[in-house]
């Protein structure tokens, strides 16, 4: 809040209206709305001492944002505030309270760093419901983080009940150590729009063969970059670039989805067995 409030007041001062407005916009779209409100809600309607906090921190940063956007609003800063803050504030007007003021040494880049990283694993976790078409607080039993960063490693054990409280994550645990798993092979099907002029009549039949095979036979013969199939009368290579080919991150023998963040290296890692829980 301190650098928005550095950093709009800056921008008015050198006249870059336009860039103190983007500014306000930018913060107002995607860090209050669509992200710190959404991971301060499980704190919010909570029963413990967290939830008063964070409702005088959310009042805070709402005034401070509706103070910020008075030039540029003003008749809509002053329903606001008039409706939700006059009488904190003791004045009949916002433009006749204070300026908000930053304080430079409230300014923490790391925690600002530790914040930009807990938005990026709750984003994923969010884009994996919306892929597999999950109600956002369907429960996640288990959440892997990994990152070969001690350091980093050590820091995320501070973000652990906001992404938890946020996803509906029941367990999380951070680790350095990287994770075993394995690319399994699920099925191998033809690409019919490839294959079809050249194997015509024969395309059925290789279709069902390579349904029926051992599926690690198939991912054996894969490494070599194709697949040969035994016809009765003949026998016909297969590249991989001609077929559909279905694999499966599996670990300790559960399948799981891998998530990789590249800045920083992070990887999530979701058990796909017992999701679907409100």
């Amino acid at each position: 809040m301190n650098r928005l409030i550095k950093n709009v007041t800056g921008w008015l001062e050198d006249f870059q209206f336009n860039r103190a407005l983007g500014e306000l916009h930018n913060f107002i779209w995607h860090d209050l709305c669509d992200m710190y409100i959404e991971e301060i809600k499980y704190r919010l309607y909570g029963k413990d001492q967290t939830s008063g906090g964070a409702a005088f921190t959310l009042g805070q940063v709402m005034l401070t944002t509706i103070k910020l956007l008075a030039p540029f609003v003003p008749h809509f800063a002053e329903e606001v505030y008039q409706t939700t803050f006059s009488a904190l504030e003791k004045q009949p007007s916002i433009h006749l309270t204070k300026w908000p003021e930053a304080d430079d040494s409230a300014i923490d880049e790391s925690a600002e760093r530790l914040g930009e990283i807990t938005n990026l694993i709750i984003s994923a976790l969010r884009q994996f419901k919306s892929t597999r078409k999950m109600a956002l607080n369907t429960e996640i039993p288990e959440l892997t983080i990994y990152t070969a960063d001690l350091k980093l490693c050590e820091q995320l054990k501070e973000i652990v009940d906001d992404v938890a409280g946020t996803m509906q994550v029941k367990e999380i645990k951070i680790t350095s150590e990287k994770p075993e798993i394995e690319e399994r092979l699920v099925s191998v099907e033809p690409n019919f729009a490839k294959l079809g002029q050249r194997l015509r009549g024969d395309l059925k039949l290789v279709a069902e063969i390579l349904r029926q095979a051992n599926p690690e036979e198939l991912s054996k013969q894969l490494r070599s970059g194709k697949i040969t199939i035994e016809m009765p009368d003949k026998v016909i290579e297969l590249n991989s670039d001609e077929l559909k080919i279905t694999k499966e991150t599996v670990r300790r023998g559960h399948r799981v989805e891998v998530i990789n963040l590249t800045e920083p290296a992070i990887t999530l890692l979701v058990p796909l067995s017992g999701l679907g829980k409100k």
